[in-house]
């Protein structure tokens, strides 16, 4: 990360900058590194509509492919943006050229995750084998620009219109976008349209059984557009973005509080939630391998909707508010190991109120005493495994 943030001495890797090109030559050079990657292709692209004498500069895509052994492999695609911003800093427009954007989480997170599940998976000591061929791509030109206004996500566009052209077999795309800042607690935000709901459930199936500890939302998902898959929905194919909140500038209590540098020079390393930075690449290297190994459309999806139809934990607390005690009611469709936590307005603990405790199917009801507690909102999740619920809980005395 400190490699992208700092570009080569120029701590900017604003599109059209030599920081921007240093960023790319980086990327594209630790992909050729790894010893399982096939190719690594630099996918060059112009924009007519920039501003002269922008409209000469290139972009650039930068592509490694790990190839599935499939007789006719799916294309997965695992991507994230590595333009940076700092757009909402005064007077940016005009003093874009010298801007110390180095964007750490905007995005360098994302980039560097998309890096290290490249490693990792294409590393033949690993033993990973995959039928479906897996894309790990950093995208250029994400960010708004002032010298193509109005113009933005051009990297994941031109590369699904070249999908598109070459009627590639794409199957499912995941974006990390943003996915470590946060000065609560680790979380993430599964981004979905209702197209690509199969995906997104694969996503948090996988947070549930690999990464228990990272927080994650549920359904029903946002669907918002402020990133790279939009470019490839909009021609039909599945996506899903993977970011710290899908309204960064805005707070999400208790487990998100607002970005105070998102698209400034402030962006810097110093900002990182390291723990959450590790855990988001933990699940989308399992999600990824997931979708590597199997026939992702016919096995994975129908596989994913029957299990959470199977095992979904239905959860309610009784009375809602309540003043000192209250019971904590949830009914499983099958025997399972429960987890159950209560989380404070600032994603903090406050009581673990059950660890991977067997229930057998049924109806259950586990009390829950506030009397120590100020009165507050408080959050109550449970996990058994392979499912997420929260809810909400008020004490008031």
């Amino acid at each position: 990360m400190d490699s992208l943030c700092w570009a080569g001495g120029h701590q900017s890797r604003v599109s059209y900058t030599e920081g921007s090109y240093y960023g790319a030559a980086y990327i594209a050079s630790y992909f050729e590194s790894l010893p399982g990657i096939s190719r690594v292709e630099r996918d060059t692209f112009y924009l007519a509509y920039a501003s002269s004498p922008y409209n000469t500069y290139p972009l650039i895509n930068i592509s490694a492919y790990l190839e599935g052994s499939a007789e006719d492999p799916e294309l997965i695609i695992v991507g994230g943006h590595h333009d940076a911003s700092a757009s909402n800093d005064p007077d940016y427009d005009l003093h874009w050229e010298t801007r110390k954007a180095q964007g750490a989480d905007d995005n360098a997170s994302g980039v560097v995750a998309v890096m290290e599940i490249a490693r990792i998976l294409s590393d033949p000591e690993n033993g990973y084998s995959n039928k479906n061929t897996i894309k790990f791509i950093a995208f250029g030109a994400e960010e708004y620009h002032p010298k193509h206004p109005g113009y933005h996500h051009l990297g994941s566009l031109y590369d699904v219109m070249e999908v598109d052209k070459n009627d590639e077999n794409l199957a499912a795309v995941i974006v990390l976008d943003m996915i470590c800042y946060n000065p609560n607690t680790d979380y993430i935000e599964v981004i979905s349209d209702n197209n690509s709901l199969w995906l997104a459930d694969t996503v948090l199936n996988s947070a549930a059984r690999y990464v228990p500890d990272l927080i994650t939302n549920n359904h029903p998902l946002p669907d918002v557009p402020y990133s790279d898959h939009q470019s490839y929905q909009q021609y039909g194919y599945p996506a899903i973005l993977l970011m710290e909140n899908d309204h960064p500038w805005s707070d999400d209590l208790p487990y998100y509080t607002r970005n105070p540098y998102y698209h400034r020079e402030s962006d810097t390393i110093g900002t990182i939630r390291f723990s959450q930075l590790e855990k988001v690449t933990k699940l989308a290297l399992a999600s990824t391998a997931l979708l590597g190994e199997r026939e992702v459309i016919t096995s994975i999806q129908a596989e994913l909707s029957n299990n959470l139809k199977k095992n979904e934990t239905k959860l309610s607390v009784s009375p809602n508010p309540f003043n000192s005690g209250t019971n904590i009611q949830f009914q499983l469709r099958q025997a399972s190991k429960i987890s159950i936590f209560i989380y404070n307005l600032l994603g903090q603990q406050v009581a673990p109120l059950v660890t991977d405790q067997y229930y057998t199917a049924g109806l259950h009801a586990v009390a829950f005493d506030g009397t120590n507690l100020p009165t507050g909102t408080y959050f109550c999740r449970i996990t058994d495994g392979s499912f997420n619920n929260i809810t909400k809980m008020i004490l008031m005395k």
